[in-house]
């Protein structure tokens, strides 16, 4: 008994990594249906196309101000993972705004410049709009924090958020990312 002594830091170490990992999870990504930018329908999550999971690169936002905000700093992570090699096993990132659904003429705007944005460094297919009824019930019955900040997800094929990385890309994050995939 005592031989094992030594190995409970390390077991209390791994079960409280895990109970922090938890903790950050979030519940279930809904239905929606949608078009990616290269105008393909879209049913998110259910067309992602990764193997076993998905890297969800989401501006969730109430306002334009803040959706362009975010943008930017997802530019940054795109930027970051395009620099460092990209994401581990060929897998490959989605990049979403989710926002509540405004006038059909506005929607064609929002594409727009999101396609001048990203589509120079990432593929149309994996770009898109996720208009919702209810920003606040969305994030409420995804367990992701409305907050203003850009939400990084890696998602199950299931579509639950296993681990959620919020905000402005660092090399800690970008580290985080990786060694979750």
């Amino acid at each position: 008994m005592l031989k094992h002594l030594n190995k409970l830091p390390v077991l209390l170490a791994t079960l409280l990594s895990l109970s922090i990992l938890h903790s950050h999870a979030a519940g279930q990504l809904p239905t929606v249906e949608s078009e990616t930018l290269d105008e393909k329908e879209f049913v998110f999550p259910k067309d992602l196309k990764g193997e076993k999971q998905d890297v969800l690169l989401l501006a969730m936002t109430e306002t334009m101000e803040n959706g362009t905000a975010q943008q930017e700093l997802l530019l940054k992570w795109e930027a970051a993972i395009r620099e460092s090699g990209g994401l581990p096993n060929n897998q490959s990132a989605y990049y979403f705004i989710v926002m509540e659904s405004p006038p059909f003429f506005v929607k064609g705007f929002i594409r727009k410049d999101m396609k001048e944005k990203y589509g120079k460094t990432v593929s149309l297919d994996k770009l898109g709009i996720l208009f919702i009824d209810d920003i606040k019930d969305f994030s409420k019955s995804t367990g992701l924090a409305l907050d203003g900040e850009p939400t990084i997800v890696v998602a199950s094929k299931t579509g639950e958020p296993k681990i959620v990385i919020k905000g402005a890309v660092t090399p800690e994050k970008l580290q985080q990312l990786k060694a979750a995939l």
